[in-house]
């Protein structure tokens, strides 16, 4: 099976606690496509390629290697990366950076009207379901969580614990992983090697170095027969057996044979499944609905898939027909009606009827603010709207949307544009500061004032 390199051009990283981690050696990383659980265990990461083309998923990520002091105590790990992937297949190499460094400590984030006393804890997590994880000290490094006021709730008895999810939190005791309840209550004991949070009423945990599933009382609902599970979306679960991906549903029946070098989940009663060189779309009955010789394809989004045939990119609908010939050199996956696509070094968008709305002739295409996003062409920028049209390019610059208002500017002097793309603040401003309660200070011709939203002066 080939093996892939990803260039990693981004590394965005959230931890729960705040430390270095010095990755010593790249030789035992790998990652596994597809797996959607974003948890930390084992020193298992999991990243997420953002973007175009052959970038959108999920994958693990391991490195043994990763020996800092704090490591084990790691309970949530999240890492997002822009990643640029040739092809799908079962198995990459991925290259990091040496280091990986954490956010600056969370609790410096919170008010100190919050109710936190920041001495009690040296680390405390992003809340969900109504909890956080703590820990007290660097000594024992043990976790436990509080509530929104910050009472402790379960104690700092655990050596790694993740968030909760569906009312139940996977918690590491000495080398097992079991679930407490909201109040720190076992509900399962700690007897599997590894644990996956719940979803669905179901998690994957392992046994004697093979994954099964559970259900919320314990039962063991399948048998431990897999080398890797992913959690259950939309009623089917990833299973991984000898390098091979398929699907099974709740009742342990395989709905999705395990033959395929590469799976993704369903999208629009379709998943995209690679084996060896063929790519096919599957639909939730385990029939290859769709088989179409391409050189690879993305998972269908709003009733379209891309699909690249020699060397270019186009889509098919649900039908496998080809709706929008290939000759793009990279899309984006279709989202409010229509999709980002290159041709070369520039970037445009189309719609679902491949119109381009914009001609891949944009330096830049932002992500949208609610309803409207900004582009440039020749250095000159206009506005995007999700209604599928687009404004002429008649500004230096147009700054960030915030609460609906934009500044904008030509030459030196600046202005203010609404979400619709109307001037409502005249450009004759030598700089706008952003609003505050409806009010914003600008300076012109040397005076500071204080405009509305309207452009009056209320106040010199």
């Amino acid at each position: 099976m080939k093996k892939l390199v990803i260039n990693v051009i981004l590394l965005h990283i959230i931890l729960i606690f705040n430390i270095k981690v010095h990755s010593q050696t790249h030789e035992d990383m790998w990652a596994k496509s597809q797996f959607l659980q974003q948890q930390t265990m084992d020193r298992t990461m999991f990243i997420k390629g953002a973007g175009s083309c052959e970038s959108d998923y999920w994958g693990w990520v391991r490195n043994t290697q990763l020996n800092s002091p704090q490591s084990d105590a790691i309970g949530n790990l999240v890492i997002e990366a822009v990643l640029s992937i040739n092809t799908f297949k079962d198995k990459v190499n991925y290259y990091p950076p040496n280091e990986l460094y954490a956010y600056e400590n969370m609790i410096n984030s919170y008010p100190d009207s919050s109710g936190l006393d920041k001495k009690q804890y040296v680390y405390i997590s992003v809340f969900k379901e109504g909890r956080a994880i703590v820990m007290n000290n660097w000594r024992d490094r043990k976790l436990g969580f509080v509530d929104t006021i910050f009472n402790i709730v379960v104690a700092p008895i655990y050596n790694e614990a993740n968030l909760y999810n569906e009312g139940l939190a996977c918690v590491k005791v000495g080398r097992k992983w079991g679930y407490i309840n909201t109040n720190g209550g076992v509900v399962i004991s700690p007897n599997y090697e590894m644990g996956l949070s719940f979803v669905e009423g179901f998690a994957g945990v392992m046994k004697k170095g093979k994954f099964g599933f559970i259900n919320f009382s314990g039962e063991e609902k399948t048998p431990f027969k897999y080398d890797m599970v992913d959690s259950f979306h939309d009623g089917f679960a990833g299973v991984f057996v000898n390098g091979k991906f398929g699907f099974i549903n709740k009742n342990e029946k395989e709905i999705v044979p395990i033959i395929y070098d590469n799976l993704d989940y369903f999208s629009d009663g379709l998943s995209l499944a690679f084996k060896g060189r063929n790519c096919v779309f599957i639909d939730t009955s385990g029939i290859e609905a769709i088989k179409i010789s391409v050189d690879s394809a993305l998972s269908f989004s709003e009733g379209l898939a891309a699909i690249k045939k020699n060397g270019e990119w186009g889509f098919i609908n649900t039908l496998g027909e080809i709706v929008i010939p290939p000759k793009y050199a990279k899309v984006y996956k279709f989202r409010y009606g229509l999709a980002f696509v290159e041709d070369g070094e520039n970037i445009g968008c189309i719609d679902r009827n491949g119109f381009e709305i914009l001609p891949p002739k944009c330096e830049y295409i932002s992500d949208f603010y609610d309803t409207v996003a900004i582009y440039s062409i020749n250095k000159k920028f206009g506005l995007l709207f999700m209604s599928l049209r687009a404004s002429p390019t008649e500004y230096d610059e147009i700054y960030e949307f915030k609460n609906g208002l934009a500044k904008v500017k030509n030459g030196e002097k600046f202005g203010v544009i609404d979400s619709s793309g109307e001037l409502i603040i005249p450009i004759i401003y030598d700089y706008i500061y952003d609003f505050k309660d409806g009010v914003a200070r600008a300076r012109i011709e040397g005076n500071i004032v204080y405009i509305d939203k309207k452009g009056k002066i209320i106040e010199n």
